[in-house]
């Protein structure tokens, strides 16, 4: 209204809030219609607290509290008592009144206590029937955010004022000295998730991570440990096997007692012919190549008839043979106190069959061409020479012992079969004997393979 009655200070106060007046227009009435209408607005005044009427209400408020069952939430609960107190403030007095909205304000910046709701107060205080009431229902203590709303109301509106001039009364009860010690404490440590009370069941991921870490480094050092028994027993294996072909079967025959049948013969031991020889038991053309205490030079290869001689010296003769291949070595003892036979007729000469009854014959003294592969019954045998008997190899000399230091020249006679069909890349493989074991005086003999191609033959 443009020009309310200064007698009424509620002329022209809407409890709707809205901005059109309520009444008839201030120039049409008189002084009595302004009379009777100050009384009009007194009632909804009085209706504002009923439309304000608390829901929750307290379950025993004290008598001489003037906000008992006051409802901040607007409840249409009946209010009993701020009926008759709306006139009695309607005083012109009430003006005043308006200042204290200004000191409400900071109720209203009391706001940040609800960020505290760690103190749910077991026990309220006793001289405050209001300390830890919470119209909205929650655990935490509400200190006055419901009058705050009423602040912003419009201003000017003195009987609303009035209504609302004793609500900061409830603030100081949302800080009383008990929700205040709690209230420094929330602000002292947060309430978070991290400290919820909880700080045991925060601290319980700790020993769980500590395990896991632990866990995972018991797990590398297994794995660590795994491999590194692994390289180790990879190492000792590798080491082993060069060892094992540092010292091939084939290197240095065993040294045993040779087997004999039932009437004492001696068994003669064969080696496939198929297998294979320790490294550098192979030898060419020129070659020279120390085994054992005995030094090995191949000097050539020559193809002739063999010549006889007899072992009684009287001067008897024999027909030569037919040409054949004969593979000429030169022996060499390096050792400085052995003596020995680098071959002798047995280790030349003997012959096995392939099999008991078989007419087949093996031996480890055999040559082949090195484009098929080596098979008993297939590879040419050497001379079928008479171990014990009158008649010597012309030159050969195959049973001279060689002490420390001495020499021999000698050859090897192939079968008068079979050489003509040897072509290309030959292979002679040789059986000799290179010491003797100083405790048992036996023998140790080993394999060697000499290459060579057929043009090389000499004769």
């Amino acid at each position: 209204p443009a020009s309310p009655a200064a007698d009424n200070p509620f002329a022209g106060w809407n409890p709707d809030g809205d901005t059109a007046p309520a009444a008839t227009p201030a120039p049409v009435t008189t002084a009595e219609t302004q009379t009777e209408t100050a009384p009009a607005p007194v009632e909804p005044a009085a209706a504002e607290p009923v439309a304000a009427a608390p829901a929750a209400e307290p379950a025993s408020p004290a008598a001489d509290n003037p906000f008992a069952g006051w409802n901040p939430d607007g409840d249409t609960a009946p209010a009993a008592t701020p009926a008759p107190e709306a006139p009695a403030s309607a005083e012109p007095e009430t003006a005043p009144a308006a200042p204290e909205v200004a000191q409400a304000e900071p109720v209203a910046a009391a706001e940040p206590a609800p960020a505290a709701p760690v103190a749910k107060p077991a026990t309220p205080a006793a001289d405050n029937p209001f300390d830890g009431w919470n119209p909205d229902g929650d655990e935490t203590p509400a200190a006055s955010p419901a009058p705050a709303a009423p602040l912003a109301s419009p201003a000017g509106q003195t009987g609303f004022a009035v209504a609302v001039a004793s609500v900061p009364a409830v603030a100081p009860a949302a800080v009383s000295p008990s929700s205040a010690t709690e209230t420094e404490a929330a602000t002292a440590e947060p309430f978070t998730a991290e400290n919820n009370g909880a700080a045991e069941p925060a601290a319980a991921p700790q020993p769980k991570s500590s395990r896991k870490k632990d866990m995972v480094s018991r797990t590398l050092f297994i794995a660590v440990a795994s491999y590194a028994s692994a390289v180790t027993i990879a190492l000792i294996m590798s080491l082993l096997s060069q060892g094992a072909a540092s010292t091939h079967q084939l290197e240095s025959l065993p040294d045993v007692v040779p087997k004999s049948d039932a009437d004492g013969n001696v068994l003669y031991q064969l080696v496939p012919e198929d297998a294979v020889l320790p490294s550098g038991h192979e030898l060419k053309l020129g070659e020279t190549r120390r085994f054992g205490n005995l030094e090995v030079t191949v000097v050539k290869v020559t193809r002739g008839p063999l010549q006889f001689t007899h072992y009684s010296g009287s001067g008897q003769t024999r027909e030569p043979s037919a040409p054949v291949l004969q593979l000429w070595l030169k022996f060499r003892n390096v050792s400085s106190d052995q003596s020995f036979m680098p071959l002798g007729r047995t280790l030349v000469f003997k012959r096995g069959a392939v099999q008991p009854g078989s007419m087949l014959q093996r031996s480890n003294n055999f040559v082949y061409a090195a484009k098929n592969e080596p098979k008993a019954g297939e590879v040419v045998l050497l001379y079928d020479h008479v171990i014990h008997g009158d008649w010597d190899l012309k030159g050969q000399d195959v049973d001279r012992v060689l002490k420390p230091g001495e020499s021999l020249t000698t050859f090897l006679p192939a079968s008068e079969e079979g050489t003509d069909r040897l072509t290309g890349e030959i292979v002679w493989r040789v059986h000799l004997r290179k010491g003797y074991n100083p405790t048992t005086r036996n023998g140790v003999t080993t394999l060697v393979d000499v290459h060579f191609h057929r043009s090389q033959v000499q004769g």
